[in-house]
């Protein structure tokens, strides 16, 4: 819509945010060149979600160390900052509430690795 009003608002702003959490979760730039031209990452991102494979997106220097819903959950919500019709995108109130959840995934799954290393350990 800025291309049509060159006024920002706040549905601009979350198409930005949804690029920079694009370019967390994948640790690709917001351009990326190619072998034989440059693709906008929202671009780069779809075909691999299509095909359902988000560890194809993920940085990989992460190793895997994460929740698979709680990323989901992020490249989703990124997806949807991205939208095409600004009207869609969502709040950035609602962002951060779905931001949260993700948080709390991965906060519960670090709890329970933790709660496994004591059980193991010999002196309990």
């Amino acid at each position: 819509m800025y291309y049509l009003t060159t006024r920002l608002n706040e549905k601009s702003d979350v198409y930005c945010f949804g690029i920079v959490l694009l370019e967390l979760v994948t640790s690709q730039p917001p351009i990326i060149k190619g072998e034989e031209s440059f693709i906008h990452i929202v671009h780069w991102v779809c075909p691999i979600l299509e095909r359902r494979e988000i560890r194809g997106i993920v940085d990989q220097r992460l190793r895997r160390d994460f929740e698979m819903n709680s990323v989901w959950k992020a490249v989703q919500i990124s997806m949807a900052c991205v939208a095409r019709s600004s009207s869609t995108r969502p709040t950035m109130s609602h962002v951060l509430k779905e931001l949260k959840g993700c948080l709390n995934i991965e906060m519960a799954r670090g709890r329970k690795e933790e709660n496994k290393k004591q059980s193991i350990l010999p002196w309990n």
